[in-house]
């Protein structure tokens, strides 16, 4: 159970804010509900959530009721094979997830969004910001290159932690 860990299940936050479902379809014809939290008052900005791996919209639901109650409308919706989502054949890839960002933001005409994303969610869009060309178009090169630089270092990072810890597991068992 150490190499690979049981899924739980993500407790729904108490009090649970109130959101209304709508339902959409992706360009490969898999169906998945988008969570929309709207403010009391016209929104300041809008916040997009992702939810991290093995996760699913319970992880950022409570955050996203604060958000809303500072004024944020806030969109949460579930990666594919998670949660409610429906499932599709075959393996999982970031750029899988990332062409269902675009396709659901384009989908609802969203031209500016704050997003956030816990482990998983925060990789596919750091890869959406990067495939998007958000960083140079919207910002001077030198924010681009330090961006860019952060993700080197995260994904060096991230590989040498997951190699360290494949071999503490495979000790333990």
């Amino acid at each position: 159970r150490i190499l690979f860990p049981m899924r739980r299940a993500i407790p729904v936050p108490t009090p649970t804010p109130s959101y209304r479902v709508h339902a959409l379809r992706g360009a490969d014809g898999r169906s998945f509900d988008l969570w929309i939290l709207e403010p009391p008052q016209p929104p300041v900005a809008t916040v997009f959530g992702l939810h991290g791996y093995y996760a699913n919209r319970h992880q950022l639901l409570g955050l996203a009721g604060r958000l809303c109650a500072r004024g944020y409308e806030v969109l949460l919706m579930e990666l594919r094979g998670h949660g409610q989502s429906q499932a599709t054949d075959g393996r999982y890839r970031v750029s899988d997830f990332v062409d269902d960002l675009a396709a659901l933001l384009r989908h609802l005409g969203i031209a500016r969004a704050h997003l956030a994303g816990a482990t998983l969610g925060g990789v596919v869009i750091l890869e959406f910001a990067l495939v998007a060309a958000v960083l140079i178009s919207k910002f001077d090169w030198h924010f681009a290159a330090i961006t860019f630089g952060a993700v080197i270092v995260y994904i060096g990072f991230t590989i040498t932690i997951t190699e360290w810890r494949m071999e503490f597991r495979r000790r333990a068992n």
